[in-house]
């Protein structure tokens, strides 16, 4: 599959605790994963670069490739990963990431053992070596989308 856009991004196990209504708990999310959805509205020809750990579960790339994404970017280590993020909104849509026992307990949910441990990412950023590296990637593209904090950058590639 030739990609027109390649989008470099962390992928996520999401477990989201909203204002109201039903929580979403483990489910796939990420930036890589809403950039792609966000780009997919114009562009069909898109590629993901990430990795992930031996227990992501391989039906959620399953879906991915079935909504059109070319996953051969997506490198999957022989080890475990935690990639949980948890995302818990209060009335005013303030967004917390820590302490998911409270969240849980605040909104009165039975809590999930699995967000027990969860742990706050600290921002990362994209660094050259990284972009570098792309030079190797599997991939044919003529762009490159990476996320850094809340900005997004393109670059062409000639």
């Amino acid at each position: 599959m030739h990609s027109t856009f390649v989008i470099v991004g962390r992928i996520a196990r999401e477990f989201i605790l909203p204002s109201a209504g039903q929580p979403s708990l483990d489910h796939p999310g990420g930036p890589l994963l809403y950039a792609a959805g966000g780009l997919m509205v114009w562009e069909k020809e898109i590629g993901l670069l990430t990795r992930v750990g031996e227990d992501y579960p391989r039906t959620w790339l399953k879906d991915l490739v079935a909504r059109g994404m070319d996953i051969q970017g997506v490198r999957i280590l022989p080890q475990s990963m935690d990639l949980r993020s948890f995302i818990a909104y209060d009335e005013k849509f303030s967004v917390t990431h820590s302490n998911p026992v409270l969240q849980f307990a605040r909104r009165e949910l039975p809590f999930r053992r699995v967000c027990l441990d969860i742990r706050v990412r600290p921002k990362s950023r994209t660094t050259r070596r990284s972009l570098i590296r792309l030079r190797r990637c599997p991939l044919k593209f003529r762009a490159i989308i990476w996320m850094q904090e809340r900005f997004i950058f393109v670059r062409s590639i000639s």
